[in-house]
This record gives C-alpha cells, structure tokens and sequence, in this order.
C-alpha cells in the first residue's frame, strides 16, 4: 500500500524547534561548519513560508545564535538566508535580477485553497485562478527553491515537475538510504519497509538488471506507516553492516529479513531523525515517490519504470503542456 506523510503542522516555531534539535547533531557531528547551521535556517524558509512572522524569525534568530554560539561556529543571517540575500554564486546572483528584493513580512493572510490553477490567455498573460473560482490574482510567480520568476506556463509546468536536489542542499549521506546501482546518474527513491507499491517498483527494477548498471538508486527510507516501519527503518539505519547490497536484499525481503539485520549497540540516530524533516522540505507527501536524474519527479509508482527514466521526446513535451 501506498503511504502518506503526516499533514505538517502549521506552527512556525514547532518546526523552527524540531529542525533545531536535528540541527544540534548536526553541529556536534561537523564542528566548525558553518553549513548545517546555514541549512537548518533555509530548511525552514522553505517549510514554513506561509506561517513565518517577523517574531517568529526573530525568536528563531536568537536559538540560532545560542547553538552556534555553544558549538563554536558562526551563526547565519536566518532572514537573509530564507529571503535569498545571503552571498551568492555569481549564477545565483544572475538569477536573483528576475526576483524582487523581499521586504520585511508586516503580516499574512492564509488562503485556503488546495489547487491554484495558471490560466495563460491568447495574448500570454498568466493570470492565477484559486479552486473555489473566487479569487484570481495577476502578477509575477517566482520559483522560490530556485530564486527566478516564472512568466510562462512552460516556465510553470517545468517548475511544478521538476526537484533540483543538489540546489536544495539534499545530501545523501545525511539521509537514511541504501543505495545500488553501477550508473553515475542517481534516481532518488523515497519509501517505506511496509510500503506494498515501494515493493512493486523494487520488484520491477529487480527484473531489469540493465537499469541496475545505467543508474545508481539511492532509496531514501522514509517511515510513514506507523510505529512498525519506525521500527524497521530505524533497524535498516542502525545496522552493523556498511554493505549496501546486504541492506538492500533485507529490505527487499521485508520485516523478517530487517529484523534479522546485525544492530550497531551505539547508534547515532541524529540523520535518522532529520530523515523526515528533509522530506518534508523536498515536498514528499507519501510513498513512493521517485525523482529522475533530470529532476523530473512522480507521486506513486510510475506505471513503466523505463519509460519514467526513459522518456521521449514527445511525451515531455506533453508534460510540459498539462
């Protein structure tokens, strides 16, 4: 069965906590890099954008500074980070020309709306119609994760299919993951050891072995299906054994097999934890979901493995157009 991740919590300051005490293990794990700090507050800009205060960023601020402060390395501007100002590469700084400069937030109003549809008229204009036909907006549409507006609905459709990981700051080996393949292009899988569709698609790369050596898969372990997948992820993380083959074949085995695995008596459980926050920021909202090495990326299983990895010409472009 497929899975769903838990609805995130609207409170700004129970996710700055959450990400923070990640961000503690993180710090002791790499002291003096001022990196995880860093990506702890634009974690947060990307989850919480639409609850974020100038309390709420100033409180955020303070336990930032205080961590950094323990921990001996400099603290990030947190308003700067999740406006964009920070320093740029000079790509970003090109980028950022397209974006309007962010001034401070004085208050929010929350939308309830499931589904914003961009509606493109003869003449090009893009204008944003919410799904209750209500309320419409005009303007510019900018790609936040990526700093650059979005002005025509290939620009849209493009944004709204695609997950630049290595632009998010999406690291593997802070993830809970195996990972097989001979390939130098990866494919990210998220999934669940209980996960009946996770197992379907495993199966069918199984009976293709040629994708096995064209690609490396890299399956993040996500649990989303109560206490037992906690349990069972946790044991696929702690285990003694650095062999990804070995990990792989217990997963592909199921419950009986993980729970065999060997267990490390001292587990540093600070990437397990932050496992979930991360897929929370990158949008997974259940499992599977797989992401090509193109960055383009599906909800579910893909009917044909091949053909997600393996698209033609034609059928991105048909993408493009929906």
């Amino acid at each position: 069965m497929a899975g769903s991740m838990p609805k995130r919590q609207n409170s700004f300051q129970t996710l700055a906590d959450t990400a923070l005490t990640a961000s503690i293990g993180l710090v002791n794990q790499h002291k003096g890099n001022r990196m995880n700090l860093k990506y702890i507050a634009a974690l947060i800009g990307s989850l919480s954008v639409a609850t974020v205060s100038a309390a709420g960023l100033d409180a955020f601020q303070q336990k930032v500074d205080q961590i950094a402060e323990q921990h001996g390395v400099a603290a990030p501007d947190v308003k700067k980070e999740i406006s964009g100002s920070a320093k740029q590469t000079a790509p970003q700084a090109t980028a950022k020309k397209a974006t309007p400069d962010v001034s401070p937030i004085e208050r929010i109003v929350a939308i309830d709306a499931d589904v914003i549809r961009a509606i493109q008229a003869k003449d090009g204009k893009v204008m944003y119609l919410v799904d209750n036909g209500r309320f419409a907006f005009v303007g510019k549409m900018i790609d936040v994760w990526n700093r650059k507006e979005l002005s025509t609905l290939d620009d849209i459709a493009s944004a709204i299919s695609h997950i630049d990981l290595a632009r998010m700051g999406f690291k593997l080996e802070n993830v809970n993951h195996i990972s097989i393949g001979k390939g130098d292009k990866h494919v990210t899988v998220f999934v669940d050891p209980q996960c009946g569709w996770c197992h379907k698609l495993i199966g069918e790369l199984n009976a293709n072995p040629d994708l096995l050596d064209k690609y490396a898969f890299d399956f993040v372990v996500v649990p989303v299906l109560g206490e037992r997948s906690t349990q069972l992820a946790k044991k696929l993380y702690c285990a003694k054994t650095d062999d990804q083959s070995a990990k792989y074949a217990a997963f592909v085995g199921g419950a009986m097999n993980i729970d065999r695995l060997e267990q490390n008596d001292d587990c540093d459980l600070t990437n397990f934890e932050g496992t979930r926050i991360t897929a929370q920021a990158i949008g997974v909202r259940g499992v599977p979901m797989i992401i090509a090495p193109d960055g383009r990326f599906q909800r579910g299983k893909p009917q044909v493995l091949r053909d997600f990895l393996e698209p033609k010409a034609d059928s991105k472009s048909e993408v493009a157009k929906k």
